[in-house]
């Protein structure tokens, strides 16, 4: 998996670590070339338990509040991985 990191944190610390290296302007036009990733940060969430019958229920994500029906009493290993609703990944309860 690629990592990801923050231009200007690395050009911070860059500059804090090289502060009277002469080749600083240089690395910092190599970084500034490098295209961004199109990333977003990662949302958590959990889905809250609002059964009211044992085999249907109605799962709550805990990120965007939206409700989920899942019917014959699902596991927690067959709930779904990520809110279809906002995309947040869903935690272990």
């Amino acid at each position: 998996m690629a990592e990801f990191i923050d231009r200007e944190v690395a050009k911070a610390k860059i500059r804090e670590k090289f502060k009277f290296v002469p080749a600083r302007i240089e690395i910092n036009e190599v970084l500034n070339s490098i295209p961004a990733a199109d990333v977003r940060p990662v949302v958590r969430g959990k889905w809250t338990d609002k059964r009211t019958i044992e085999h249907d229920g109605e799962w709550y994500c805990t990120a965007c509040g939206k409700e989920i029906t899942i019917y014959m009493g699902a596991d927690r290993e067959d709930r779904y991985a990520y809110c279809p609703n906002c995309g947040a990944r869903m935690e272990e309860s």
